[in-house]
């Protein structure tokens, strides 16, 4: 990934992958992103931010990666193209 002066850089592509051998594979989008915090997280607020983020992934058919360094954030997520058009 190229560094942007932005605080922010997406990235959206779409594959078609078949998960369960079925003749019509689903289509399956990703969108990943970096960020950089305002404030530094601590081990609590990081906590508090991913346990409602697991709940709305799961609910929600999404899954992906999160990363936290030094104040900066990477996210990686998949799912249908809609449902990431939603996030």
């Amino acid at each position: 990934m190229r560094k942007t002066p932005s605080s922010q850089q997406s990235q959206y592509s779409v594959a078609n992958h078949s998960f369960d051998g079925a003749a019509r594979p689903e289509v399956l989008a990703t969108i990943s992103y970096r960020s950089r915090a305002v404030h530094p997280f601590s081990e609590l607020q990081l906590a508090q931010l991913l346990e409602p983020a697991l709940q709305y992934n799961d609910a929600n058919g999404l899954t992906g990666l999160l990363v936290y360094d030094e104040g900066r954030f990477f996210q990686w997520m998949e799912s249908s193209p809609e449902k990431l058009a939603e996030v």
